[in-house]
């Protein structure tokens, strides 16, 4: 009999010791993998880059086009305080004989989108974890086709701010789609991940591309941060080096509020109160728009040149200041030169959006999704967006009464103010917001989570395979078994 338990206990621990040897084999392959597919990217230049994820990108300007649409609704709105049948319709006589709609009204019905984005946004982060985001995606898209007929069929101003609540959580939700793939390793899900990516690439145009590769390094990446993230939750967006990442992920957003972001959305209303008439307001505006299209190429077009995010990023700031303290000063022309300063202050701010978009108008995207770590990223965004509406709404309710000549009658005078914001943005900025170029996910995590000064992350070798980091895992973690790729 105690021969027979012997023989038992034997064979136990021969089939632990078997099944934890398979363990670390699959660990060691996936690291092999990982370090693989990593080494891939760091070599991987634009135009392969392209020529790979010809289909990824595709779809994230399909996706892409929900943020325009978006972006269209707040600025048409605005811009539609210009526009004597708007303000006959919404607006109050005043004692010249014209209409206006009231500063206080501006405010009220630009806040109230913003307001409706913050309950779309905790929404986001909340519904995509738990159904993906194609299915939250999707549900959104019908709830907005609904909402979006009280525009068309507002009798009231009343009726319109209750549209622009209701819009607003649609708009929270599409700012903030995660990517599927990611999505998808989080939940374990890791043949459906490959899927995934088969359909986002085209492997046939680079023979060296592995679908396992990529999604191991996906995996590593998860595994890395998990074990340096203790959840996934709103709160865990707060505890350690995650809070440096979300300070800085808050603020890139919150930037664009506070260079002049302001002035695009009043735009054609602006160009009016400066003394342009309405038609040509409408047309610096469209320019305006359109310089906004060629900005986002221009953009891409200095990335695939080498020059880093956070140099375009300080750059951007650095001239949006500048054309601001312009815009400030036009305001003292004196009244008899008031067409040729109007002319003048149109022109500047077709140089403004031409600093906007090639910076912190689009950059300021690509900075937040590299910012954040993977698990904890759509919470990460839902936050920076929830930051940028919160400055938003200040943003909306000061500008009203600085442009409207029923109240403060700024006018120019107001670019001094904004001159002001964005110098304050660019030294924080300097200080805080490190380079991501030329850096993989898991090498950004060791970056943070060894508290590198941003200045420094450019120069900082990092390898997020070393030994030395899997030994301390291993000691921090005990129970998890690890397996070291020398």
């Amino acid at each position: 009999m105690e021969k027979i338990e012997r023989t038992r206990s034997s064979s136990l621990e021969n089939e632990k010791h078997g099944h934890t040897t398979t363990q670390r084999v699959v660990v060691q392959n996936m690291f092999t993998n990982a370090a693989s597919a990593t080494e891939k990217e760091h070599k991987m230049s634009i135009l392969q880059g392209v020529r790979l994820y010809p289909k990824a990108i595709i779809f994230s300007v399909i996706i892409s086009l929900c943020c325009a649409m978006e972006g269209y609704d707040i600025a048409l709105l605005g811009n539609f305080y210009a526009f004597p049948p708007f303000n006959r319709k919404y607006g109050e006589l005043q004692s010249d004989g014209t209409y206006q709609v009231p500063a206080a009204w501006q405010a009220g019905i630009s806040n109230g989108a913003q307001c409706g984005q913050i309950i779309g946004l905790f929404l986001t982060g909340w519904g995509v974890e738990k159904f993906g985001y194609k299915k939250f995606i999707l549900t959104v898209f019908a709830y907005q086709a609904c909402i979006i007929t009280i525009f068309f069929f507002a009798p009231s101003i009343h009726i319109l701010l209750v549209g622009a609540c209701f819009a607003g959580i649609a708009f929270g939700v599409f700012m903030s789609a995660p990517e599927s793939p990611w999505w998808l390793v989080r939940q374990g899900r890791y043949e459906d991940a490959k899927k995934s990516l088969l359909r986002l690439t085209s492997p046939k145009t680079d023979p060296t591309f592995s679908a396992e590769e990529t999604v191991d390094m996906m995996r590593h990446t998860n595994e890395l941060e998990k074990d340096m993230t203790e959840g996934a939750s709103y709160l865990d967006c707060f505890k350690g080096v995650n809070l440096r990442r979300t300070e800085i992920v808050c603020m890139l957003f919150v930037s664009q509020n506070l260079a002049g972001n302001t002035f695009s959305n009043y735009s054609t209303y602006f160009f009016a109160q400066a003394g342009l008439t309405g038609t040509v307001a409408y047309d610096f505006a469209m320019g305006q728009y359109g310089l906004n299209t060629i900005g986002a190429f221009v953009t891409w077009a200095f990335m695939a040149w080498g020059v880093g995010r956070r140099t375009l990023f300080l750059v951007g700031l650095s001239g949006l200041c500048c054309t601001l303290l312009i815009l400030g000063f036009l305001g003292l022309v004196p009244e008899a030169h008031k067409d040729s300063a109007a002319l003048a202050t149109g022109s500047m701010m077709i140089v403004w959006a031409a600093f906007y978009q090639f910076s912190v108008g689009t950059v300021a995207f690509s900075l937040v999704a590299e910012m954040s770590t993977r698990r904890l990223q759509v919470k990460t965004v839902a936050l920076s967006r929830i930051a940028y509406n919160i400055a938003a709404i200040i943003v909306n309710v000061l500008t009203p009464y600085m442009l409207n000549p029923t109240a403060w009658n700024w006018g120019n005078f107001a670019g001094f103010f904004w001159a002001g914001t964005c110098f304050l943005m660019c030294v924080y900025h300097y200080y805080r917001l490190p380079e991501p170029s030329g850096r993989t996910f898991a090498e950004m995590d060791l970056l943070f989570e060894r508290r590198i000064p941003a200045r420094q992350f450019k120069h900082t070798d990092v390898n997020a395979f070393d030994v030395a980091l899997q030994h301390q895992v291993r000691e921090d973690k005990p129970g998890v078994e690890h397996h070291d790729r020398v």
